[in-house]
């Protein structure tokens, strides 16, 4: 049992050591050793120090001045309630908290990322390693279990689940494939010391696979294992040579390293829950079913441990201790690996902790969980840690308030992790630290360095609803409460930047695409907030000469070859220049290179003239200078001219001149965009008329009027909107509206801005 001085002065040191150092041991059987500390704060940071199997923390109280030293008797028996030890000294009852602590050997730990293309199969892969791990899943999509997540079929965030198989411990981290969330790729590269690289045996690597891969390279210890999936397909699998030299042509266009290029390949139907490393099983459809072990084996022969991995934390854990070697040098001049791994454990107790907090999630009835692995030491229910940001500033304190691993849906929940892992960690009181951030036992220690990720090349302002409705729908109406929760979300995706204007009347918000932006506004509307948003603006920057530039991006698109015409042809309106243009059966695959700003709107046109069916994956080329606009090619709007609730018998002709955005009884007021129209400029209607009533029998019977409307979605209305228009974002409602509602104001502006 170790003892501790809690702000002591000497002399109090000094009668505390007369005091114990006369007890017989036999009263006190767990006695070891007794450390004195002077003017030491040990509350908040015990030292931990490891005695055999179990660590134990003592906390001892010693009072300075003629005071007893200890707790009175009369005074422990609420302590004892907590289940804390006792012993007694010259009548005193002193306590400790005695804990377990389990330290995972770093060299069992397998940290590893799942990444791929959208689609490629990365959560269905993840099911099965959950399976064959021996957890049980209900239902497919395990890992993807946000609302919005079950909705799209996507991937939105990155999640980290344990797997333990035989003795070992794989922290599998899953990843979004659409390039909108590029970011969540970003910040758990962080995380992970090896990943596992998806990619569909028909469709091959494609460009979000070469985002990834690219990104992965970046860490030369990050090793990489492929995994062609979707061997179940019927047709058009490709000859093991072809794949070959896909992955290969890849790797070598991304100029990875020599010692990368020596990469396993399996083969793999996630859906049907097998993976070999068998072509011609695989290719026959032989393999047992429900068995991905050669997964896990050949992470654990492949993949490095997180020490093993790191430089840094190889020198540390296993460089040689020198006070040791000074006296051992008598006897050896060196010690081999064997015998310093044995000094790890001790040395792992003995390191102050530190964190890297990669992710941060909200859940409900836990509170705030970030996750990060862990760089050095451990960390304990109950511990003090310090926050520090990115450039090395104390941010705070906090408790920590529990420690557990995620499997699957279900929490682990532990009493202490150490060095190597990868563990969610939820906060008691105190402040709540951000992406980025480093948690820490000591202050002395410098925050951690975490890897830059890509900047956002898409803007927007959100700001507090003005429309006749607003209040009506939701809870969060003030331009406050939506700034206070952008920060939050800033906080936690390190991919999104938020700024208040310089008017304080929006918020401007920067991200990757209209997809990221759009989730992110889906989230606030279902949370009861009311928006209005503008259009989007691509970010421009400025170069060394002034020059003004603007994002350049790689488009690759799929749509069906009977509307492939119509589509070049849109592409050539929006100054897109075509690399390559493929025809496979029944689709054509386009490649293009485009402004970003110039593409706006087409993902919505290609979904709508598909029916549904184009594919659209886009990355971010390069930064040129900028190029005159080009000339809109939208048609015009039909608009709301009086406020009210909309009949049928007024959309009805209304109807005849454009597709409709709203449907009968929807509430709408003078300024709202209710359709969009045939022809290319826009027209004011009245959608509100109501039938007038008609005294005389009428002997047949009313014919039904059938109204046929779009439903609008916030990505297909923000590629819709123009400069003058906004969307207002409610709970209930998603529509759009001119600026300036007022049908004359209106007008007035059109023809001061046709004049300048």
């Amino acid at each position: 049992m170790y003892y501790f001085l809690k702000d002591c002065n000497n002399l109090a040191a000094k009668r505390a050591a007369s005091h114990l150092t006369n007890v017989n041991r036999e009263s006190i059987k767990t006695y070891q050793k007794i450390i004195f500390t002077s003017n030491a704060v040990v509350s908040d940071k015990v030292n931990q120090i490891k005695s055999g199997a179990n660590t134990v923390r003592t906390y001892c109280t010693f009072l300075s001045g003629n005071r007893n030293i200890g707790y009175p008797k009369n005074e422990i028996k609420k302590q004892s309630k907590k289940k804390k030890t006792f012993c007694e000294i010259n009548n005193k009852l002193f306590f400790s908290t005695n804990k377990k602590i389990d330290i995972i050997n770093p060299e069992k730990i397998r940290n590893v990322a799942i990444i791929a293309h959208v689609d490629h199969g990365k959560t269905t892969l993840v099911d099965k390693l959950l399976r064959q791990g021996g957890e049980e899943t209900n239902n497919d999509r395990v890992m993807d279990h946000n609302d919005l997540e079950k909705e799209r079929g996507i991937t939105i965030m990155s999640k980290v689940t344990r797997i333990k198989h035989d003795d070992y411990f794989f922290n599998i981290v899953d990843t979004p494939g659409h390039s909108d969330f590029g970011g969540e790729v970003e910040r758990v590269l962080n995380l992970i010391d090896g990943v596992c690289l998806i990619v569909d045996v028909v469709e091959g690597p494609k460009n979000q696979t070469k985002f990834v891969l690219k990104k992965s390279l970046l860490n030369p210890k990050c090793k990489i294992i492929v995994i062609m999936n979707k061997f179940d397909k019927p047709s058009n699998i490709k000859k093991k040579e072809e794949i070959e030299n896909e992955i290969f042509d890849l790797f070598a266009e991304l100029n990875a390293p020599d010692e990368l290029m020596n990469y396993p390949i399996l083969y793999a139907s996630a859906k049907n829950g097998w993976c070999t490393d068998n072509f011609e099983d695989a290719k026959q459809n032989k393999c047992e079913q429900d068995n991905v072990l050669i997964i896990f084996k050949k992470i654990i022969e492949y993949f490095d441990s997180p020490i093993s991995s790191s430089n840094t934390m190889l020198e540390k854990y296993y460089s040689t201790n020198p006070e040791l070697d000074q006296k051992n040098s008598l006897t050896t001049q060196e010690t081999n690996l064997a015998d310093k791994k044995k000094q790890l454990q001790a040395q792992i107790m003995n390191e102050p902790f530190s964190m890297l907090v990669s992710l941060i999630d909200n859940q409900e009835g836990v509170g705030v969980i970030i996750t990060g692995k862990i760089y050095s030491g451990c960390i304990k229910k109950g511990d003090s840690i310090i926050v520090k940001s990115e450039d090395n500033k104390t941010k705070g304190t906090a408790i920590v308030k529990n420690i557990f691993y995620m499997k699957g849906r279900k929490i682990e929940n532990v009493n202490s992790a150490s060095v190597g892992d990868i563990v969610n960690i939820s906060i008691a009181k105190g402040i709540v630290p951000s992406v980025n951030d480093t948690i820490l036992s000591d202050e002395k220690i410098d925050s951690l360095k975490a890897r830059p990720i890509d900047p956002p090349v898409l803007c927007l302002k959100i700001s507090q609803n003005t429309s006749p409705l607003t209040g009506k729908d939701g809870k969060h109406i003030t331009l406050s409460s939506i700034g206070n929760r952008l920060k939050k979300e800033a906080a936690i995706n390190v991919a999104i930047e938020i700024s208040e204007s310089e008017k304080k009347d929006s918020y401007e918000v920067k991200g990757r695409g209209e997809l990221q932006l759009g989730i992110l506004i889906e989230k606030l509307r279902r949370e009861g907030y009311e928006m209005t948003i503008s259009s989007p603006n691509v970010i421009y920057k400025n170069d060394e000469n002034g020059n003004l530039l603007e994002p350049i991006e790689e488009f690759h698109i799929t749509i069906p070859s009977l509307i492939s015409s119509n589509v070049i042809e849109k592409l050539n309106t929006r100054k897109a220049d075509i690399i390559d243009i493929i025809n496979d059966n029944d689709n054509t695959f386009i490649k293009c290179i485009c402004p970003s700003k110039n593409f706006f709107g087409m993902r919505s046109y290609l979904r709508d003239i598909s029916k549904g069916t184009s594919i659209v994956n886009s990355e971010l080329k390069e930064y040129k200078k900028k190029q005159p606009s080009y000339k809109s090619d939208r048609n015009g709007v039909i608009i709301s001219s009086s406020n009210g609730t909309t009949t049928a018998f007024s959309l009805d002709p209304i109807q005849l001149k454009g597709n409709l955005f709203v449907s009968e009884n929807y509430p709408t007021y003078e300024g709202m965009i209710i359709g969009e129209h045939f022809l290319s400029n826009d027209i004011e209607m009245n959608a509100v008329k109501v039938k007038p009533v008609q005294h005389l029998r009428n002997k047949g019977h009313e014919e039904t009027i059938r109204i046929n409307h779009k439903n609008i979605t916030i990505e297909y209305a923000l590629s819709f909107i123009q400069d003058d228009e906004e969307i207002e974002v409610t709970p209930k409602r998603i529509v759009m509206r001119k600026k300036i509602l007022n049908t004359e104001l209106r007008k007035t502006a059109n023809r001061k801005a046709k004049n300048c």
